[in-house]
């Protein structure tokens, strides 16, 4: 259920997450365009070709991730087009074929050809998600947490020397 969300904060860290995004895509975009030319040319090495598709495969993941997160159709589903036939490949349902290499190719181009001055001048919706809310602000009391120095380890706090150690009881008590 959607939960619009009026704090300014909120709204201010949201606007600067969008910008970042949309300032790092192109950079994500070239990235995935050398992981493909190096798939393409390391076509006998299957485990170098193994973990390149998964980089490829991230990298599709988390702009399918983050178009969903700032409201863009366009960016999320050409993500996930990608992002599926990857799957598929890394999961033994598909081979890795020219064919499937030039429709990855030609995602990247859809991708880079998207106007992003749609994204940027907020035409995602105001309401966002409570699981979106709620990662938000999980994420941001594990770095307050972070910063307080909590290393999530339970901390054995000493004894005081008039409690007595556990199944004693009855020898202290005499």
């Amino acid at each position: 259920m959607p939960v619009a969300i009026q704090d300014p904060l909120f709204q201010e860290r949201k606007h600067r997450l969008r910008q970042s995004f949309i300032a790092q895509l192109p950079g994500r975009l070239d990235q995935a365009r050398n992981l493909l030319q190096q798939i393409n040319s390391d076509a006998e090495n299957p485990l170098q070709t193994q973990e390149l598709l998964n980089q490829l495969h991230v990298i599709f993941h988390t702009l399918k991730g983050s178009g969903a997160s700032f409201g863009s159709t366009s960016i999320n589903t050409l993500a996930q087009q990608a992002e599926q036939s990857l799957r598929e490949v890394l999961d033994g349902e598909r081979r890795l074929s020219p064919q499937l290499i030039a429709e990855l190719y030609q995602d990247i181009e859809s991708l880079a050809g998207l106007d992003l001055n749609d994204l940027q001048i907020s035409k995602t919706p105001e309401a966002v998600t409570s699981a979106a809310i709620v990662a938000l602000y999980l994420a941001k009391s594990a770095e307050r947490i972070r910063l307080r120095g909590y290393s999530g380890r339970a901390r054995r706090v000493p004894r005081p020397a008039s409690v007595p150690p556990a199944g004693a009881a009855k020898a202290w008590r005499a």
